[in-house]
């Protein structure tokens, strides 16, 4: 019966280690999507205020080149 016991506490011993391996990569890959989410709202907010940028930059390009054709008619 020892011997059997004494199997059992390695197993156990093992899937402990196995576990506490595991519950640290998935903390790991948390951290990592947490990154990822933040680069992510970066990229975006970037690109959010590139579009407005461009948009404005358009919108007065436009309105200069009415102002142009109702000069010259």
């Amino acid at each position: 019966m020892k011997l059997i016991s004494a199997k059992q506490s390695t197993n156990t011993g093992c899937s402990s280690t196995i576990i506490l391996s595991q519950e640290k990569s998935i903390q790991k890959l948390n951290e990592v999507v947490k990154s990822l989410r933040e680069q992510l709202q970066q990229c975006r907010s970037i690109n959010e205020k590139t579009l407005n940028a461009t948009l404005s930059s358009l919108a007065q390009s436009v309105i200069e080149l009415e102002r142009q054709q109702i000069v010259e008619d």
